[in-house]
């Protein structure tokens, strides 16, 4: 897990076009993502409910909508390794599914409470100066972790097994969006929730959740 931690990049004035960083990053979702639909990234307009300017209107940010007006698994999945993996793919903020994270005051989630919740969509900022190519955006976010695969477990969790590592890959997989109880044994809903993940990462589908698929749970 690399996060990006502050400085946070506000708006202070409108660009006047959408930058090409935040277009392949775009392009990239909705390319992966069939269901997901391209909600914009210029925007030159304030925050809703607010007299400050939205990071829209620096071409810097995009509002990726899940296709169905509600959060679905793969958005909230998408969120997640947006979070996830700030560092690599230069994210200062996101807001979904009236929760929100920003570089510059918090690792995890918070509650957000603005005018628009984001149900339907997943909106993200980029940070300023910050080269992402069309190659980079797959390789953070698609297969193996960027950060390397390991068992940050301590063990390989599949069907059978029990105990702490069980807790953690469960606690990780809610929070891409999954429901487990996490009760540290790793039986089959935890098994199809492991083989949910890896199909929506891109990488071996086996519901074991191995060096591979706990580097890209974090």
């Amino acid at each position: 897990m690399t996060l990006r931690v502050g400085p946070y990049y506000s708006a202070k004035s409108c660009s006047g076009s959408a930058e090409i960083t935040s277009q392949r990053l775009q392009a990239y979702l909705n390319a992966r993502f069939p269901q997901f639909e391209n909600g914009g990234i210029y925007n030159c307009r304030n925050i809703a409910g607010s007299s400050q300017l939205s990071v829209h209107g620096t071409g810097r940010a995009g509002d990726t909508m899940t296709g169905t007006g509600q959060p679905t698994l793969t958005s909230l999945y998408v969120a997640e390794q947006l979070r996830v993996f700030s560092a690599e793919l230069g994210i200062q903020g996101i807001i979904h599914n009236r929760r929100q994270w920003f570089c510059h005051n918090s690792t995890g989630w918070r509650d957000y409470s603005g005018q628009n919740p984001h149900v339907d969509h997943i909106h993200w900022e980029r940070t300023v100066n910050m080269e992402l190519s069309a190659d980079r955006v797959s390789q953070v976010l698609q297969g193996p972790s960027p950060t390397g695969s390991v068992l940050i477990a301590g063990r390989e969790v599949k069907l059978g097994t029990v105990g702490g590592p069980v807790t953690y890959v469960q606690h990780r997989l809610n929070a891409h969006g999954f429901k487990l109880s996490v009760d540290a044994d790793c039986g089959p809903k935890t098994v199809a929730a492991i083989r949910q993940f890896q199909a929506l990462a891109g990488i071996q589908v086996d519901g074991e959740a191995g060096k591979v698929t706990q580097g890209r749970l974090q």
